[in-house]
């Protein structure tokens, strides 16, 4: 007996960025602890790179992100490429997912304006290099996938495998 299932999975982009947000995913994926974090992303605020990092809010008010996307597309590093995509390739582009937090003072954190990787300090580009890449992810579309289950009985013992064959990255290209 052979059984084989499949069925179409997507992963979710993120959330804008809110500072909560920005501490995890700073701790987790740049292993930089929270308040140094903060110390940086202050830094690159008062350099006019991005926005407040101060900020409960998890959804964009209304204002002129693909901007900020034709600033990103000038760099010379990977998210440069990526944001050139969001601009120039159809379907590719998906409006960013709207959370339920809204401080009402600051949007979320992005980047304000590009900035090349030697005009930086290494941890600064760190910080700098997350929030462009956060910020672009939220605006591309979801990642496409192929779940695969698969049961084959032989000599009466079961055996059962699965996996995910991406379809689309999407955004997992640039986060």
């Amino acid at each position: 007996m052979i059984k084989v299932t499949t069925k179409s999975k997507t992963k979710a982009k993120p959330f804008p960025m809110n500072t909560i947000d920005f501490q995890k995913i700073s701790s987790r994926k740049l292993k930089i602890g929270s308040s140094r974090a903060m110390e940086i992303a202050e830094k690159l605020y008062n350099k006019g790179l991005i926005s407040y990092p101060r900020t409960e809010t998890n959804a964009f008010p209304e204002m002129n992100l693909r901007e900020i996307v034709e600033e990103l597309a000038k760099n010379k590093s990977p998210f440069g490429a990526f944001a050139n995509r969001i601009l120039e390739e159809d379907g590719f582009y998906a409006p960013p997912k709207k959370g339920k937090l809204d401080d009402k003072a600051h949007p979320p954190i992005h980047p304000v304006k590009n900035c090349e990787h030697k005009k930086l300090e290494a941890g600064e580009w760190k910080v700098y290099e997350l929030i462009c890449k956060h910020f672009l992810a939220c605006l591309a579309q979801d990642a496409v996938g192929n779940a695969t289950k698969i049961e084959v009985e032989m000599g009466g013992e079961l055996f059962r495998a699965r996996g995910v064959r991406i379809v689309s990255m999407n955004w997992l290209e640039v986060y």
